[in-house]
């Protein structure tokens, strides 16, 4: 899949969704810190679904040890979809403290 995405933005870097893709697929290889440069991408561009976007690169903040970055993503995400639960499920987890 992923050198798939990769000859799709070679053709056509403007392609929001193959970056947003790429990043899911750099997410499953566990390649953080490339998975959040990919839909960082996606994002600029305007996806379909953005939400997703923002919840994979959630996940790949927190591996990182992003944690304000990582709920960032994760309550967007839960904003442009209300009705998807799994970033509500992982906001669960954070609390949030004022400094």
């Amino acid at each position: 899949a992923l050198t798939d995405l990769d000859r799709a933005i070679r053709i056509d870097d403007s392609l929001a969704e193959a970056h947003v893709n790429r990043g899911a697929a750099l997410l499953g290889l566990r390649q953080w810190a490339p998975s959040a440069e990919a839909s960082s991408r996606g994002l600029a561009l305007g996806p379909k679904e953005p939400e997703k976007a923002y919840f994979n690169r959630a996940v790949a903040r927190e591996a990182l040890d992003d944690m304000a970055g990582a709920y960032a993503d994760y309550l967007k995400a839960a904003e442009l979809a209300p009705n998807w639960p799994a970033p509500r499920n992982e906001l669960k987890r954070f609390t949030v403290t004022q400094r």
